[in-house]
């Protein structure tokens, strides 16, 4: 190869490979739900049984924020029912409460501490699991595969 080819071809690679990372920066953000939280709660330990004063204790010390309820659901995986959630996550009585607007549609949410979610409206509820590293640090019982 002579000279004025490598001096052609390595600036279009560059620019080659600054248009395709620029690509795949904006396709991951534009899957992303567009999630915006109107309003969350405190833990509430719903131990229907008997009362674990351990896990009671977790719960009431369990401490996610706005962003942290937004970074969960960016990392979380939608399932198409109920079942997909039960048949691979833990359940923990546990959870947190609240309200946000996702592209344009205000949804409750329920946040178990075992890393699952619900969305629900008037017309649909969609379920949310969290299984990948990031999200452990959002759950008292991080995703590790209920078999």
């Amino acid at each position: 190869m002579n000279m004025t080819g490598l001096v052609i071809k390595l600036p279009v690679k560059v620019l080659v490979f600054i248009v395709l990372i620029s690509f795949l920066l904006f396709f991951k953000g534009s899957l992303e739900a567009k999630v915006k939280i109107i309003s969350i709660s405190n833990p509430v330990y719903i131990g229907i049984v008997k009362e674990n004063i351990t896990l009671k204790q977790a719960c009431n010390n369990w401490m996610i924020d706005s962003d942290d309820v937004v970074s969960i659901f960016n990392l979380s995986i939608k399932y198409n029912d109920e079942g997909g959630i039960r048949r691979e996550f833990y359940w923990l009585p546990c959870e947190i409460r609240g309200k946000l607007e996702s592209n344009g549609t205000e949804w409750t949410f329920v946040i178990n501490a075992a890393s699952t979610s619900i969305w629900k409206n008037n017309e649909e509820e969609i379920y949310w699991g969290c299984k990948k590293i990031g999200c452990n640090e959002f759950f008292l019982l991080p995703f590790d595969g209920l078999k």
